[in-house]
């Protein structure tokens, strides 16, 4: 081993013969485990981690020397390619992926509160696909939603059976998509099923698979069915990026640095210290700016 703390293979055949006698072992701050990728995971990820919160305490809304949030700018770029699906005068061949979609509900899957389950199973290992889902997946999370009876049944991580969402393909065909159209307002209660049956067409033996759905919705959605009936916020913003003509990447971007950032483990550390006074951040890492000639 050199003073690099790293192995010449070629001189050290012994190791391969080499009995551990725990899982792993410690020596100067560097930790090795009788597997390769286990001390990658163990030694080289943490320190990206922490490099990249570092980062993050040093964008926009902490003042500082406003650096891009590199995941943020990532993310937005990835969700540019909805748009491109959405528009369609767009006939480029990339858009095979709409036989895959369109299992799911085609584009209204990006106005689905959908889980990290059906991203996996939509993939189903196409990393484009996955990174674009789970890049939008990741930027919609921080609208701020409401729940009200124009909730989206399909897909939607809150209402599920067996910890699995639901899509009823020919439902949807048939215009269901929202909690309200199952609902009668009259009687304040979910229709009965032969009044789905005669309002939607639906086939008379897909009388579990109604009870089901219905029995499958949580409180918190039942009980602002007949208080609120604004349009879902997913669906509103799927609308505004998709009518934009530009500046789509940097709505995108700012939606997710707008959201509180955690502080840095050197924030905690003088927030400690200080105690009960309260830290201005953004004067802080402002003020090597204002207090000398040269801040680099």
């Amino acid at each position: 081993m050199t003073s690099g703390l790293k192995l010449n293979k070629s001189k050290c055949t012994v190791l391969r013969k080499f009995n551990w006698t725990s899982d792993e072992a410690t020596t100067l701050g560097i930790t090795f485990t009788n597997n390769e990728k286990d001390t990658i995971l163990k030694n080289i990820l943490p320190k990206l981690q922490n490099f990249k919160n570092g980062l993050k305490s040093w964008h926009h809304p902490n003042g500082g020397i406003q650096l891009t949030n590199i995941d943020s700018f990532l993310n937005a770029i990835k969700c540019s390619w909805v748009k491109r699906y959405l528009d369609n005068t767009n006939t480029s061949k990339w858009k095979v992926y709409q036989k895959i979609l369109k299992k799911y509900g085609d584009s209204l899957l990006f106005e689905c509160n959908i889980s990290n389950t059906i991203l996996n199973e939509i993939a189903n290992e196409n990393i484009f696909l996955f990174d674009v889902l789970s890049a939008w997946s990741d930027v919609t999370h921080n609208l701020e939603t409401q729940t009200s009876s124009k909730t989206i049944l399909w897909n939607n991580k809150d209402i599920t059976s067996n910890n699995k969402t639901f899509f009823y393909k020919d439902w949807f065909e048939r215009s269901i998509k929202y909690v309200d159209q199952l609902y009668d307002y009259r009687i304040e209660d979910f229709y009965s099923f032969d009044d789905i049956c005669y309002i939607y067409g639906i086939p008379s033996n897909n009388f579990l698979k109604y009870y089901t759905l219905i029995k499958s919705i949580p409180i918190h959605i039942r009980s602002e069915i007949n208080s609120n009936n604004t349009p879902c916020t997913q669906t509103t913003f799927v609308e505004n990026i998709h009518g934009r003509k530009n500046k789509t990447n940097k709505i995108l971007y700012t939606l997710q640095i707008k959201t509180p950032t955690e502080n840095s483990k050197t924030q905690n550390k003088w927030e400690v210290l200080f105690g009960e006074h309260e830290l201005n951040w953004k004067h802080i890492f402002i003020m090597p700016y204002k207090a000398t000639i040269e801040s680099t």
